[in-house]
C-alpha cells in the first residue's frame, strides 16, 4: 500500500540522515563510533514497530474490501426465483462431480 511505501521511504531517509550526520560527527571527534551504533540501534527499535503498523494497516484495508465484496455477494437474490418452473434446492437430488478443475490465486 502507499502508506507502507511512504513509511519505508521515511525510514530509509531517516537512517541515511543519521548515518551521514553521525559519520560527520565521528570524523570530527564529537561522537564515538559506539555512540553512533547505539543511536542506530535505537532508531531500528523505533522504526520496526512503525513498519509493522504500516503493514498491518495494509492488511486491514484488504480485509475490509474483501468483507465488503462478500457482503455484496451474500446480498444477491438467486436468479432462479424469477423462473416459473424453478425447483427449490431441497427438491434437487443427485451427485455432483468436478473433474480436471483447477484453482489458483494470481
Amino acid at each position: 500500500s502507499l502508506f507502507s511505501v511512504t513509511v519505508t521511504a521515511i525510514t530509509l531517509a531517516g537512517t541515511a540522515l543519521i548515518l551521514v550526520v553521525g559519520g560527520w560527527h565521528v570524523l570530527d571527534g564529537r561522537l564515538s563510533i559506539g555512540t553512533l551504533l547505539v543511536v542506530i540501534a535505537y532508531l531500528a527499535a523505533v522504526y520496526d514497530p512503525i513498519s509493522e503498523i504500516a503493514r498491518t494497516t495494509g492488511l486491514l484495508q484488504q480485509a475490509v474490501v474483501s468483507a465488503r465484496r462478500v457482503r455484496e455477494i451474500l446480498a444477491l437474490t438467486p436468479e432462479a426465483l424469477d423462473e416459473p418452473l424453478a425447483l427449490k434446492a431441497s427438491e434437487v437430488k443427485g451427485h455432483l462431480r468436478f473433474e480436471q478443475v483447477g484453482f489458483s490465486y494470481s
